[in-house]
């Protein structure tokens, strides 16, 4: 990234249409917030990548940056060389045609048929529900099972409050009710040796070493590899290699990123290696309807990563309209467009996007 190009960041606030649930250790997300972080290209464009923000996890802060700021500066080469930035990432290996998504649901959206067929209607296959120590099992698979979706638990560390004998019981249910798996039952410290059902381990609850660690021991089957907790796309790649080294499965995940990160995601994911799992990229689903790209409509279940990334000119327009779907509006000063970044909806023009732009430029 040439030091000579400054940097803009702009913060986006984007409302989602329901709360997503409590993780341990972070406040319940009522909209997509961060900023996306942008720089100029040598012939006057711009290139913009996501930093979102995680409620309760500051800490988490400057991992997330880090990761932003090496993609910029792979999305800068990519850009010069012509390329679509999953080749780029890809340096020559295999890429993945689409990419499987699976949606994330409370037990009470589970249990609503209406927001089952609207799965259905998608293709989406495979959903992952929040669970705690007092929820009913039985119900959910039931309710998976009549919609024929493949049911995923994350009880994010809650059955912690268990005993022993009491949690290989509850995991062992979950094997007879044809649960897929179960992410994080327990806090890594209390980690069971074995579990009658597959484990998966969200590394938002630990750390790359730790991860490794639980997958090189086999108590973890599958890894949720969010991206940019690993600081760079390199570390990601060598983390979902480790996984494959060892038979793991991977299921990556953002950290709630606006739709320009989840597209940028994607991209990342594209070259890995080994098996991967429908992932956690479909936040933007619970956007409104205007603020989701039609780059990212989920088809058969999927994306297809050409339509995502149809050439190296994707996803360059300014972020406050392109990737957004920003409504245009006709006004006296030539193109008006609709700004999401705050809580209450502003219109821009294209003069007022030039000045605000030179006006943090200058500072």
């Amino acid at each position: 990234m040439s030091a000579s190009l400054p940097l803009l960041r702009l913060p986006y606030h984007l409302p989602l249409q329901a709360e997503v649930g409590r993780t341990r250790g972070t406040q319940a997300h009522r909209s997509l917030q961060g900023h996306w972080l942008g720089q100029r290209t040598e012939d006057g464009g711009w290139l913009f990548v996501d930093v979102p923000t995680l409620p309760g996890r500051a800490h988490l802060t400057p991992l997330l940056e880090a990761f932003a700021l090496d993609l910029l500066a792979q999305r800068q080469t990519a850009f010069h060389a012509g390329l679509r930035l999953p080749v780029a990432l890809g340096q020559g290996q295999p890429l993945r045609a689409a990419l499987a998504l699976q949606a994330t649901l409370d037990p009470p959206s589970l249990l609503n048929r209406r927001v089952c067929n609207q799965l259905a209607s998608q293709g989406i296959v495979a959903v992952k529900v929040k669970v705690d120590a007092g929820t009913a099992l039985a119900p959910l698979a039931a309710a998976a099972a009549r919609s024929g979706l493949v049911l995923r638990l994350d009880a994010n560390g809650s059955w912690q409050s268990l005993s022993g004998p009491v949690l290989q019981d509850r995991l062992q249910q979950c094997a007879d009710l044809g649960v897929a798996w179960v992410e994080d039952p327990v806090p890594v410290a209390q980690w069971p040796k074995r579990s009658p059902v597959p484990l998966a381990h969200d590394l938002l609850d630990s750390d790359v070493a730790t991860a490794k660690e639980l997958l090189s021991r086999e108590q973890a089957q599958i890894l949720v590899l969010k991206p940019a907790l690993c600081g760079s796309v390199a570390a990601a790649h060598d983390l979902a290699q480790h996984a494959a080294s060892v038979g793991a499965a991977v299921v990556p995940s953002s950290c709630f990123d606006s739709p320009l990160g989840l597209a940028l995601l994607a991209a990342v994911v594209a070259s890995w290696p080994g098996d991967v799992r429908s992932a956690g990229l479909a936040t933007h689903l619970g956007l409104p309807a205007a603020l989701q790209p039609p780059a990212l409509a989920v088809q058969g279940g999927q994306w297809r990563l050409n339509e995502v990334w149809p050439d190296h000119q994707a996803w360059l327009e300014p972020v406050l309209y392109d990737p957004l779907r920003l409504q245009a509006l006709q006004s006296g000063q030539k193109l008006a467009l609709v700004d999401a970044t705050g809580p209450r909806v502003r219109r821009w023009t294209w003069l007022q996007w030039d000045r605000a732009v030179d006006s943090q430029l200058s500072q």
